[in-house]
């Protein structure tokens, strides 16, 4: 188990060799979502290296308490059918929304947004990077989710890739940016009416930092090296946020 800062192999830090036992942790200390990205497929296009390892998680916390949210290299129909099949949760794409909409729109058809999550991960000019955050697209972060909540997705993972793993705090300001365009605009179709639910991800390192995504109106939060570090209590961290979809 391994984390990252802003996508660079090259800052990869190894944590633990096994990243079932550290679920288990989470779920005794009272966590009751895990998001594990299969970085071998994200930034590799190399499902298989790891894919036992995920399907023996899927199986072990199956019915335990711990759902588990899986992203990284979720790029076809195939993909996602085997994960969600196994057991997970939540699936998240990326990638795919942009090569094939079409196979995105069947597979909201078919499981419903609370299932399927899309990821926008962007860069610092709120452009998003797709292909593992190597390929940048022409679109900024805030048009891509007002196109995507139209098309049928109501949960949105945002991941600032300059703050991702540093421990620098949240990029609050295009979060809040995000949060009022919808509590100020007048929308029409049923998903956009709710607004999107927002998933926060890069830089948080702290409590603190999360109480303040809490009084922005983000639903939920990803925390990992804060964890790893011993920034964050995970005990502590679990009681006071749960998650509550």
């Amino acid at each position: 188990m391994v984390r990252v800062r802003q996508g660079d192999e090259a800052t990869a830090k190894v944590y633990s060799g096994n990243p079932s036992d550290t679920a288990t942790s989470f779920l005794e200390n009272g966590a009751t979502m895990a998001h594990i990205v299969d970085l071998n497929a994200a930034l590799h296009d190399d499902r298989d290296r790891n894919y036992t390892i995920i399907e023996a998680m899927l199986a072990k916390f199956k019915g335990s308490g711990l759902e588990l949210q899986l992203a990284g290299g979720i790029r076809s129909r195939e993909v996602t059918d085997r994960l969600l099949s196994k057991g997970a949760s939540r699936i998240v794409l990326s990638s795919l929304a942009y090569s094939d909409l079409n196979a995105v729109r069947q597979i909201l058809k078919d499981y419903g947004p609370r299932r399927i999550v899309l990821a926008l991960d962007y860069g610092t000019k709120g452009e998003v990077r797709t292909g593992g955050w190597k390929t940048g697209k022409s679109e900024h972060v805030r048009d891509a989710l007002s196109r995507f909540l139209y098309e049928g997705f109501s949960t949105f993972l945002l991941t600032s890739v300059a703050k991702d793993g540093m421990l620098q705090g949240p990029d609050l300001s295009t979060l809040s940016n995000v949060r009022n365009q919808y509590r100020s605009e007048k929308v029409s179709t049923q998903s956009a009416q709710r607004g999107p639910r927002l998933i926060a991800s890069g830089g948080i390192s702290s409590l603190k930092d999360l109480e303040d995504l809490e009084k922005l109106g983000v639903e939920e939060a990803i925390v990992g090296k804060a964890i790893y570090e011993g920034n964050i209590d995970p005990k502590l961290l679990f009681s006071k946020f749960r998650n509550s979809r």
